[in-house]
């Protein structure tokens, strides 16, 4: 219901719209001619304060790196340009402070120690990775399996050592932990001549010591 105009108390607000310009009321007017080199062209009249880009900047536009005084110095140029154009001002920078600049000052004694995310240990011989490390086990038979697996390392013990005769540590690192949803895998026997030779001079001693 809308209250009669005559009710005190209530006044009554005409909207009219602004009268529209010359540079308003022609959208052809918005757009501006650039000249050549990547800067716009300003309009003669003055009453564009939108710069338009209508081509794409030139290389020497695009990699140019100006300081930021020169930046402020292009700007006015460009603003000069322009007849009956305002002057531009940018905001003074004041002095941020007034100390010295008195360096980085580290203390000696600020040491953080750091735990390792692997662990280091000698080199495991006797170590069934998908029973012992994730966990798998074929239930009644795993001892069997566990005991077989055994048996062959202490055969193949000669060849486990001479594989990498020079390296007597090793690390947990790039190994799933103890426990993760790890797939059962058949892990191969990596080939190396040191260990092959070792295994036959083993076998070799064994059939002479025990003919």
């Amino acid at each position: 219901m809308v209250p009669p105009a005559d009710q005190p108390g209530i006044n009554t607000v005409n909207f009219r719209r602004p009268p529209v310009g010359p540079m308003q009321s022609s959208v052809e007017s918005s757009i501006l001619k650039q000249a050549p080199g990547g800067r716009p062209k300003l309009p003669a009249d003055g009453g564009g304060d939108v710069v338009i880009r209508t081509e794409l900047p030139g290389v020497d536009l695009v990699f140019t790196r100006e300081a930021e005084n020169q930046l402020f110095d292009t700007i006015r140029a460009e603003n000069q340009a322009r007849p009956g154009a305002q002057r531009v001002t940018f905001p003074e920078r004041g002095q941020v402070t007034r100390d010295k600049y008195a360096g980085r000052n580290f203390k000696k004694d600020h040491v953080i120690p750091v735990e390792p995310s692997f662990v280091m240990h000698r080199r495991l011989y006797f170590e069934n990775v998908n029973a012992d490390r994730y966990g798998w086990e074929i239930g009644n038979l795993q001892p069997a399996l566990s005991f077989g697996h055994f048996c062959y390392d202490v055969v193949a013990l000669p060849y486990h050592t001479w594989t990498r005769p020079l390296q007597h540590w090793d690390s947990s690192a790039g190994k799933c932990l103890p426990g993760d949803n790890t797939p059962l895998q058949c892990y191969r026997e990596p080939f190396s001549v040191t260990g092959l030779a070792a295994q036959t001079g083993a076998v070799f001693l064994g059939f002479a010591a025990f003919p």
